[in-house]
């Protein structure tokens, strides 16, 4: 029997009065009056979604182009190009069923043939997409059976792949299926979502016109400009100016107290899914010791810092899927502050004070100012159980380039995308250890086969599951990207994940997951430190703003702005 699902388009028609009628109509022209601009601290880069990394690239390129399916903000995955699918008994064939009438912004329609050729182009290394590894993992052939319906053949059945089709299609006959036609389809982007695209200055400004066309309706806004501004004090006063109309997560907490009081402004706060956490290098020296990582556990104060840098704004993390996912593990209880355990843990390690201090360790991080008070307040509290840390802040291309290719031994960073739990095999599962010599690729095939006979074994200390380290002579070509920084390995978790990826059920899947992450904070090899609250600062004007749960932007097409306003 096959599985099938099917959803009724919903159109949302929006109300006369709240139209931008100030600006121009949605046919790529400049508008008359200044568009709905949204302030971004960093710049987008690719936008194109085969190959948009960053988080600022693919929330812009999921206004401008649709996928098979999309994410809602409960986190649930519905239609969008298609209008249902069926799933193979064995769970290894998927076939798609696209809506009819839609078109891509130049006016063609949207066919299977456009599905076929964007997971080609991603599942061919040539293309140079980041994301080939993982679809390759999973996809074994794409085939356009007629116009509306696109079949895909599963290496093996895959739970999390009604997620992995959210990617933006492109057209065919304008996509490129090659690296130069890709740097000049960035140039176009043409897609099907509810923006087109109309025109970019380098890195630091994108400009999007509505779609009237987008089969949910045309959007409230007729353009959308994304403006990157790096400074904070400068965000900030341009929001007070009236220059720009929404900031989200791009102010630091310590501004709420100014914004609130000013009758100008709007906040929108709101619980998310986006995990702020510290990721260890297991690989060697103190950290190697899982009673050292959970001793740097309790010395940290979380709730102190959430109230004193955050204004409360944030939800200390459990694990590593929030209390707003629908995979939370509620009976996993958090790490609690104790600076007598970490004390205690780390003299068990071997680690005894000589002085004042234990051991030292690098601690790097962004130069983003909000970051950098937070890893200083780090850094002074584990320094009170006796681990001294040199804080060292890098601009983020650097900082980035060093933790794929493991030259850290602490380091604090965000993690946006967890809306489906199989990101827990992105971060955690041995197959996605990086090589040195190539920080987008993880062991495999020998360091695979090795990973699986090993049992659960002892460090020298006798901590039970302490991660291993696998000889660099064992790296092969390997099936996907080296998300896996710590270097963690462990048969346990891997079977884990590797079960839960091929599970259906909903409610086993579920308890699969908190399996793993049971484990997971037990060795951990990284400590999920919370979950920062989406906060979006909008002028009073603006209406029908909700924050997502994944801090995603498509909300912006419901957005309006209240009668006889305008930006």
């Amino acid at each position: 029997m096959k599985r099938s699902r099917a959803f009724r388009s919903h159109v949302l028609l929006p109300a006369a009065s709240i139209l931008f009628s100030t600006c121009a109509s949605s046919d790529g022209r400049a508008p008359t009056a200044r568009a709905f601009t949204i302030l971004l601290e960093s710049a987008p880069y690719e936008i194109d979604p085969r190959v948009a990394i960053t988080s600022h690239g693919l929330k812009i390129s999921q206004l401008i182009f649709c996928g098979l399916t999309r994410i809602d903000e409960k986190l649930n995955v519905i239609p969008d190009l298609a209008e249902r699918w069926e799933i193979a008994d064995d769970g290894r064939t998927v076939t798609f069923f696209l809506r009819s009438g839609i078109k891509f912004h130049d006016g063609q329609p949207v066919t299977a043939r456009d599905v076929k050729f964007t997971y080609d182009t991603l599942l061919d290394e040539r293309f140079g997409s980041r994301y080939h590894g993982v679809y390759r993992d999973k996809i074994r052939s794409v085939d356009a059976l007629d116009d509306h319906t696109v079949r895909f053949r599963l290496h093996h059945a895959q739970a999390p792949f009604l997620a992995d089709v959210t990617t933006g299609i492109v057209p065919a006959h304008l996509g490129g299926a090659t690296r130069d036609a890709r740097v000049k389809f960035e140039s176009i982007l043409i897609g099907s979502g509810p923006f087109k695209f109309v025109s970019r200055a380098g890195d630091d400004l994108v400009t999007l016109a509505a779609n009237p066309h987008h089969h949910t309706g045309p959007p409230n806004l007729s353009h959308l400009s994304f403006r990157v501004v790096r400074n904070e004090v400068t965000r900030y006063l341009e929001l007070v100016k009236g220059d720009a109309d929404l900031v989200q997560n791009a102010l630091s907490p310590l501004y709420l107290p100014l914004i609130t009081s000013n009758p100008a402004l709007h906040v929108e706060s709101a619980p998310s899914i986006i995990l702020t956490y510290m990721v260890f290098n297991t690989r060697s020296g103190p950290l190697a010791d899982v009673r050292v990582r959970r001793a740097i556990a309790h010395a940290i104060d979380r709730r102190a810092i959430i109230a004193a840098k955050m204004r409360g704004n944030a939800t200390v993390a459990r694990a590593f899927l929030s209390d707003a996912h629908p995979f939370t593990s509620p009976d996993i209880t958090e790490i609690p502050f104790d600076r007598d355990r970490a004390r205690t843990l780390l003299d068990e390690a071997g680690y005894t004070l000589r002085g004042a201090t234990r051991f030292r360790l690098t601690y790097k991080t962004s130069t983003d100012r909000f970051r950098l008070s937070i890893a200083r307040v780090i850094a002074m509290q584990l320094r009170e159980v006796g681990v001294e840390i040199d804080v060292r802040p890098y601009e983020f291309g650097t900082f980035f380039a060093d933790i794929r290719k493991g030259a850290f031994e602490i380091a604090s960073m965000q993690w946006p995308e967890f809306d489906e739990p199989d990101a827990l095999h992105m971060l955690f599962h041995s197959s996605r250890i990086p090589t040195p010599d190539n920080p987008h690729v993880a062991r495999f095939a020998a360091a695979w086969t090795v990973a699986h006979a090993l049992p659960i074994v002892a460090n020298a200390h006798g901590s039970p599951a302490a991660p291993i380290a696998l000889p660099l002579a064992l790296g092969v070509p390997p099936p996907a990207d080296g998300s896996n920084r710590a270097g963690y390995l462990s048969a346990e978790v891997d079977a884990l994940l590797a079960t839960a990826q091929r599970t259906f059920d909903s409610a086993t899947r579920r308890a699969l997951y908190t399996a793993a992450e049971r484990a997971l904070m037990r060795d951990l090899p990284m400590l999920p430190l919370w979950h920062e609250h989406n906060i979006a600062i909008t002028r009073r004007k603006v209406v029908g703003l909700k924050p997502q749960p994944n801090g995603k932007l498509y909300m912006l097409r419901n957005v309006a702005l209240a009668p006889d306003a305008h930006p």
